[in-house]
């Protein structure tokens, strides 16, 4: 087996792992989004991070970086959360389930070619959607509820 075929079929293995994982965070963010963080248990926020951190590391294990990154992003976020620094919004809440759809849509694409021109833009703006939350909690001015934004297209 040549380093190409070995690549797909770690890629194949990460597909499952990964469409797992989206999964658990996904019903994750509906239970917190339910109970909001005062009704939240530790055990959940810290699974979803740690959801967020394997599902990085594994990304990074198969090359696909830009999976890498907003699961990266993804994890500021949780890490936020965690921390106590993060107000709860429907704008972030609606972050979030964006970018898990996002991925789940690169998931079910051949994960061995690039993305399409829209969708690394796209990708682009999730990221700086998400890395710009982490951000206002790191300069202290994240006790504004985050305001809903426009969708983004998914990769075709």
């Amino acid at each position: 087996m040549n380093e190409q075929e070995l690549l797909r079929k770690l890629r194949e293995a990460f597909r499952q792992e990964a469409g797992e994982r989206l999964s658990t965070i996904g019903s994750a963010l509906l239970e917190l989004e339910k109970v909001g963080l005062q009704g939240v248990s530790a055990a959940l926020l810290e699974g979803i991070y740690r959801d967020a951190h394997s599902l990085k590391g594994a990304a990074r294990a198969v090359s696909l970086r830009e999976m890498e990154a907003v699961c990266q992003a993804m994890e500021g976020v949780f890490s936020a959360l965690k921390g106590g620094s993060l107000p709860l919004s429907p704008g972030l809440f609606d972050r979030l389930h964006r970018a898990i759809a996002f991925l789940e849509k690169v998931l079910a694409r051949d994960l061995n070619q690039p993305l399409p021109t829209a969708a690394r833009r796209d990708l682009l703006a999730l990221l700086a959607e998400l890395e710009g939350v982490v951000q206002s909690v790191q300069k202290g001015r994240a006790s504004q509820p985050l305001a809903t934004t426009s969708t983004l297209e998914a990769p075709s």
